[in-house]
C-alpha cells in the first residue's frame, strides 16, 4: 500500500482520487491546499491531516506519491514532494505547461517517478489508435483533426487534446497557434488550436458540454482512420488505401481505474511519461502563449536530461545500463 498526498482538493472530481484508492494499492493520508474552505470540506470528507501550507505537508509526514491536482503554486510544491522521496503524479486536466515541465525537471533531479494521469486517453477507441500508431508508423497521420467535448472547461480539455496530438504526431511541431472563447459558464468555453509540422498539421477543437464525446479524423500514409466516441461505446474506421474498409465497434473499460492501474506500474519503474512530459509540456507552453498573443507561437521543445533515470521501484533509482561503443573503420 502506497501512501498518498493530495495537494488541490476538489470534491466536485473524485473519481481519480477515488481509482486512485480503491483500484490501485494508495491509501490518502494527507491534503493541502491554499483555500481554508477547500481545508474545510477535506477534512470533513477525509478526516485525513489537512495543511494550507502545502510544502509543510512533505516536511512532516512521508508519503510514497503526491497528488498535484492544482496548478496554483504547484512548482513549489512539486519541488518539496520531489525532495522529500515522493513520486510526482499530475493530474493532467489541472496541469498547465509550466507546471509539467517544471515538475518533470523537478522529479528528473530527485529521481523519484513521475506521470501525468489523463483519465481520457484511456477510452477504447483513443487506447486502440494510440496502440496502433505506436506499434506502425505507417498509421502516424499526415493530417489530424480531433474535437473533445466534455463536462469540464474546454482549456482543460484541450490539455487532453495536445496530449493526444503528441501521442499520434509522435512529433514536435514547429508552431502552434489558438484562441479560446469564454462564456459565463466556463463548461461552455470554446478551445481552438492548429500544431504545424513539417509537412504535417493537427487541428484540434474542444467545446465544454453534457456527455463525453470525441470525434478524430487521421490521414496518414497507409490511408484513413475515423473514430467516434459517445458515452462509453466508440466505432472506428481503418479505410486503407486500396479501398478496403474495416469497421470495429469498442466499449470502454473504466477510464480512471485504468489510469489508477498506470500510475502504480509507473511506481514501480515506468518511466514512459518522463520521456513524453516534456514534449506536452513545451506544446502547451507554445499554445499559452499563443492564445494570450493571438499570434502564431514557436514550439521550443524542453528535452529530457540525457541522463534519465529509471525506477526500478520506489525510492530504488538504477542509471540505465551503458553499452560499449567499438568504432570500425573501412
Amino acid at each position: 500500500m502506497h501512501t498518498l498526498a493530495v495537494y488541490g482538493w476538489d470534491e466536485h472530481e473524485p473519481r481519480l482520487l477515488n481509482a486512485l484508492q480503491h483500484a490501485a494499492p494508495f491509501r490518502l493520508a494527507a491534503v493541502g491546499d491554499g483555500r481554508t474552505a477547500a481545508l474545510v470540506r477535506a477534512r470533513a470528507a477525509t478526516g485525513t491531516p489537512c495543511y494550507q501550507h502545502a510544502t509543510e505537508m512533505f516536511r512532516r509526514g512521508d508519503y510514497d506519491a503526491a497528488l498535484l491536482a492544482s496548478s496554483a503554486g504547484a512548482v513549489q510544491v512539486a519541488q518539496a514532494a520531489a525532495g522529500s522521496g515522493a513520486a510526482l503524479l499530475l493530474a493532467g486536466d489541472h496541469a498547465d505547461g509550466a507546471t509539467i515541465v517544471d515538475a518533470v525537471e523537478a522529479a528528473l533531479r530527485a529521481r523519484v517517478p513521475f506521470a501525468v494521469l489523463r483519465p481520457r486517453l484511456q477510452q477504447a477507441g483513443i487506447a486502440f489508435l494510440l496502440n496502433l500508431v505506436a506499434s506502425e508508423p505507417g498509421w502516424r497521420p499526415r493530417y489530424l483533426e480531433a474535437s473533445l467535448v466534455g463536462p469540464a472547461d474546454a482549456i482543460e480539455l484541450m490539455r487532453n487534446a495536445v496530449a493526444l496530438a503528441d501521442r499520434l504526431m509522435q512529433h514536435t511541431p514547429d508552431s502552434v497557434s489558438g484562441a479560446a472563447i469564454g462564456s459565463e459558464d466556463p463548461a461552455a468555453t470554446v478551445a481552438t488550436a492548429e500544431l504545424r509540422y513539417d509537412g504535417r498539421l493537427a487541428s484540434l477543437r474542444t467545446r465544454g458540454d453534457e456527455g463525453d464525446r470525441v470525434t478524430l479524423l487521421a490521414d496518414c500514409p497507409l490511408g484513413q482512420l475515423e473514430l467516434s466516441g459517445a458515452g462509453t461505446h466508440s466505432t472506428i474506421t481503418m479505410t486503407l488505401r486500396d479501398g478496403r474498409r474495416e469497421t470495429s465497434r469498442l466499449t470502454d473499460r473504466d477510464p480512471f481505474v485504468l489510469e489508477a492501474q498506470r500510475a502504480a506500474r509507473t511506481l514501480a519503474g515506468d518511466a514512459a511519461d518522463a520521456l513524453l512530459a516534456p514534449r506536452d509540456g513545451s506544446v502547451l507552453l507554445a499554445l499559452e502563449q499563443a492564445m494570450d498573443t493571438g499570434q502564431v507561437a514557436m514550439v521550443e521543445e524542453r528535452s529530457s536530461r540525457a541522463n534519465l533515470v529509471l525506477v526500478e521501484s520506489h525510492g530504488t533509482p538504477t542509471s540505465t545500463p551503458r553499452g560499449r561503443l567499438h568504432l570500425v573503420g573501412v
